[in-house]
């Protein structure tokens, strides 16, 4: 039992762990996104 529930706690740090990395990855993503749906947007107005 005391074994099982080590494995599950480290299972857990290690899943946070990751899908923090990954949403900060996202957030990079998304950023870049934006700024170049703005960009595109204001080269429009330009015309």
């Amino acid at each position: 039992m005391g074994r099982y529930q080590i494995d599950f706690k480290q299972k857990q740090a290690n899943a946070k762990y990751k899908s923090s990395q990954q949403t900060q990855a996202t957030k990079a993503e998304k950023v870049a996104a934006i700024k170049s749906t703005l960009l595109s947007q204001a080269k429009k107005q330009d015309k």
